[in-house]
């Protein structure tokens, strides 16, 4: 459906490597202006449906880069890990988590492993 031209993101990124603020911290303003002009040559070709997509794929990756996101919580809010064989909070005498969360997707959430920072 889209077809993007390596010839043109090579214009593209050669302009966002000209525009890019020298200085002490070159890489990262080097990184943060081929990200940013590449996002906006692409959003320019995408179908109005497509570019809050694309926007959130770009968005978690840039994130996932950073380390500013925790890789299993992305995978939760993406997938929503549904597991068949698990048996629901209202299938135990005992309540998976505290009693007070009335959906298991809450109870699912509290389960995914946080890194201690």
């Amino acid at each position: 459906m889209y077809q993007f031209s390596l010839k043109a993101f090579r214009v593209v990124f050669q302009r966002a490597v000209l525009r890019a603020e020298p200085g002490e911290v070159m890489l990262s303003n080097l990184t943060d202006s081929i990200t940013s002009s590449v996002f906006q040559y692409t959003t320019r070709g995408l179908f109005e449906c497509d570019k809050l997509t694309y926007s959130a794929q770009l968005t978690f990756q840039v994130l996932l880069m950073n380390k500013e996101i925790n890789p299993a919580e992305l995978d939760f809010l993406l997938r929503y890990p549904v597991q068949p064989a698990v048996l629901t909070k209202s299938d135990l005498q005992e309540p998976l988590c505290e009693p007070e969360l009335e959906d298991d997707s809450l109870c699912r959430l509290i389960s995914v492993e946080t890194p201690v920072s």
